[in-house]
Parts: C-alpha cells; sequence; structure tokens
C-alpha cells in the first residue's frame, strides 16, 4: 500500500476533491484544480516531461496538454483513489504520450481556462 505521506495533506485533499465521484460540485473541482496547480501540484509532472521530452515540442506545452487530459480523464471517472499518487496517474504513458491529440471535447475549453488561470497567478 502506498502511503501518501511524501505529499502534503492538502495536496492529497485537494486531488479528492478533484474527483466527481467524491465533489458533485464542477466549481468546486475547477476550484480545487486551481489551488493544486497553485501549490505545485503539476510541477513534479513537469520535471517527468522535462527527463523524457525527446521532441521538439515544448515541454510547457506538453505540460498544459497533459494536464488537460488528466482533468477529461479524470472528469470521465477514469481515476480513482487507488494507491496511485495522482502525479503518477498524470505521468503514465498512456497520457503523456496522448499529449498531441486532445479531442474537442466538452470539458476541454473549461481545463484550458483552468490552466489560463493557473499561469497568470505563478
Amino acid at each position: 500500500m502506498v502511503v501518501y505521506s511524501s505529499l502534503p495533506v492538502s495536496l492529497h485533499s485537494l486531488v479528492l476533491r478533484m474527483l466527481p465521484v467524491r465533489n458533485e460540485d464542477p466549481a468546486d473541482r475547477i476550484r480545487a484544480w486551481n489551488e493544486w496547480l497553485s501549490f505545485g501540484g503539476s510541477d513534479p509532472v513537469l520535471k517527468f516531461i522535462r527527463w523524457s521530452n525527446g521532441t521538439t515540442t515544448d515541454d510547457e506545452e506538453i505540460l498544459q496538454e497533459t494536464l488537460i487530459l488528466g482533468y477529461l480523464k479524470v472528469e470521465r471517472g477514469e481515476y480513482q483513489d487507488r494507491n496511485l499518487p495522482f502525479t503518477a496517474f498524470l505521468e503514465e504513458d498512456r497520457v503523456v504520450q496522448d499529449h498531441g491529440s486532445i479531442a474537442q471535447t466538452r470539458g476541454a475549453s473549461t481545463a484550458r481556462r483552468l490552466l489560463r488561470s493557473a499561469r497568470r497567478r505563478r
């Protein structure tokens, strides 16, 4: 069993607030994403992307698309709190490798607005 002791409790509680199964309020889920980003939740993901990016695509662009895909997958219930840290979920090959293929689906524009607002705060 993975213990979340390496993560501040606040980050883990924010991840739980992002989950539709645990939080029925879409606006609060977006606030949780914003708070997670503000507290540096995406920093390990960016570090992983910088380490593994063998393309000419900018690391920040891959991060943005990875987070958008992560948001969409979370909203569809594809992440569950089962001994897998959230950053590991985002770093999985199936999320990071999909960075160039974001579908224009409902929710993608919400994720983009979320990421733009988080960038302005940095």
